[in-house]
């Protein structure tokens, strides 16, 4: 194949910043459900 190291390196360094969006998104969701429950203590309906 006519791919170079270079492009496999920009390649997976596409995919580490897509990652890295994903984690960033799936930790403010589950610290925004950690706030919530924490306001409702009481509250064990949390899905």
């Amino acid at each position: 194949t006519g791919t170079t190291i270079t492009d496999q390196m920009d390649l997976l360094r596409e995919q580490v910043k897509m990652l890295a969006g994903e984690v960033a998104l799936c930790t403010s969701s589950l610290k925004r459900l950690a706030e919530q429950a924490a306001e409702r203590p009481d509250d064990s309906k949390l899905q």
